[in-house]
């Protein structure tokens, strides 16, 4: 734009649209309309090749923009790879991203298979959706299984849910027999998730109903709803009420705390929780399918399974898809798919029993044919 200069009857002064700033700025001042003219178009050309776009090149440079232009639609996604994503830009931020090797792939899919997907889908963003550089992605075809979820693992047994908290008692001493014994037995037959457990507190109980209300959850960047907003008034089982009875530190807020009284996050959960599943997993005869699950270079033990246990036990028990839903906090769809295990062996004797029962069908009436040999 091209006007009179404040304050001057003589002269032209210009001023450009920057898109850096988003206004109008200053360019300076010209005595005649033509060489006004000739400088607004000086400008104008020099700010247009400002904002030429960067193209990111690095992977410190690609992260920010990934995680801004391709978010996922789950809540819990988009923070699971904002988190593998910063770890990747602390190993690989100076690295470009078409000098990423595949060798370079391979090694962090052993050692981290969750870092490695993260990076597979950032990397097939910027070839497919960006063009950033030409393919193939260093990370194709690495056999990077697309993720089940929960849905095909194996549970513990009840038994075996007694022994890990045993180990609590042995490993971890006083704090262990007052505290986190108790933790993982009301994990495992509440259902509630990790977060869940951490924002509980003692006015969220109430024994004599027998319930429990689940309406916050203690995650690394505060309190907040449950899952998806989804507050809710379970049922208490006498499993877990008979956990919280055992439990000798109660004289604060919430129910889960460390042994100095601060409620328990995350972070301490897992340093407790690495002590007694070591020590369990080492205590399993080498044939049982967790041992040979690390084995196989696939996660420990984590305590999201002892939610997948009560989902499993209240499906073995009979529970509907509803009613597992609704305790869980989660869709009829979901518990379908994902939390209604049944042990296989208690499933053949269900089987076995209902076929072998007497019925009062015709087909009893039949000659008896003989089985083939």
């Amino acid at each position: 734009m091209v006007g009179k200069p404040r304050g001057s009857k003589n002269g032209r002064s210009v001023r450009v649209y920057d898109p850096s700033v988003g206004k109008k700025v200053y360019c300076g001042t010209r005595y005649t309309l033509k060489e006004a003219r000739v400088l607004e178009r000086e400008m104008e050309r020099k700010f247009a090749q400002s904002t030429v776009r960067v193209v990111p090149t690095t992977v410190a440079e690609w992260v920010p923009l990934w995680l801004q232009s391709y978010p996922r639609p789950q809540e819990s996604t988009r923070r699971h790879n904002a988190y593998m994503a910063g770890q990747l830009v602390k190993r690989y931020g100076t690295v470009r991203l078409d000098a990423f090797t595949r060798r370079e792939a391979y090694k962090l899919a052993k050692q981290s298979e969750g870092m490695a997907k993260v990076a597979a889908a950032m990397f097939s963003d910027a070839i497919f959706q960006e063009e950033l550089f030409a393919g193939p992605s260093p990370f194709a075809k690495l056999g990077l299984a697309k993720s089940k979820g929960r849905a095909d693992c194996l549970m513990l047994t009840e038994r075996e849910i007694v022994d890990l908290a045993s180990w609590a008692v042995r490993k971890l001493g006083s704090y262990g027999e007052a505290h986190f014994r108790s933790l993982i037995l009301f994990a495992a037959y509440s259902g509630l998730r990790p977060a869940e457990l951490f924002g509980l507190r003692w006015t969220d109980l109430d024994y004599k109903a027998g319930t429990i209300s689940v309406v916050r959850q203690r995650r690394p960047d505060g309190v907040a709803l449950p899952k998806e907003g989804r507050t809710r008034l379970i049922a208490l089982p006498n499993a877990a009420r008979e956990a919280l009875m055992a439990m000798g530190l109660r004289g604060h807020e919430v129910v889960f705390i460390t042994p100095s009284g601060t409620p328990l996050t995350r972070a301490t959960h897992r340093y407790y929780w690495a002590t007694v599943r070591q020590a369990f997993t080492d205590s399993l005869p080498a044939s049982h399918w967790l041992p040979e699950r690390i084995r196989n270079g696939e996660p420990e033990l984590a305590p999201y399974e002892l939610r997948h246990l009560c989902g499993s036990l209240m499906a073995d028990k009979g529970l509907s898809a509803r009613d597992i839903a609704h305790h869980l906090g989660n869709s009829e769809r979901v518990c379908e798919r994902v939390y209604l295990h049944t042990y296989a062996e208690a499933a053949r004797a269900r089987v076995q029993e209902a076929m072998n029962a007497p019925s009062g069908s015709q087909l009893g009436s039949h000659k008896q044919v003989n089985a083939p040999s």
